[in-house]
């Protein structure tokens, strides 16, 4: 009987041993898989603050500036000149001058305009 009792603790032995065996396993796998997952692990989004009152200002200014401003072009002069529309055509041709003031073209275009202006103003 001993040799019985001797087999069964060899067999649980063998069980418990088995067991702590498949245990570490799993806990190997186990750490093995958060390392893997770690190491591909996204960071977390950074806070991102509101912008300062500074910046809205600043950008408040900047719009205000750009929407006050008159996008002017030589065509935009001709379509207020062939409307009839002579005192702002030479207003756009006074602009471009102002841009431009060794454009021989605008300073033309301008006499021509104040002299159909005046023109227009006697009938």
């Amino acid at each position: 009987m001993e040799e019985l009792d001797s087999l069964e603790d060899l067999a649980r032995d063998i069980k418990s041993n088995a067991s702590a065996e498949k245990e570490k396993q799993r806990t190997d796998l186990k750490s093995e898989s958060a390392e893997r997952v770690g190491r591909y692990r996204v960071p977390p989004t950074p806070k991102v603050e509101p912008p300062s009152a500074d910046i809205e200002e600043e950008t408040t200014e900047f719009t205000e500036k750009k929407r006050k401003e008159k996008i002017v072009t030589p065509t935009l002069g001709e379509i207020y000149a062939a409307q009839g529309q002579y005192a702002k055509a030479i207003g756009v041709f006074e602009i471009l001058r102002k841009k431009e003031p060794n454009n021989p073209a605008y300073i033309e275009k301008i006499r021509y305009l104040k002299k159909k202006l005046e023109e227009s103003q006697k009938q």
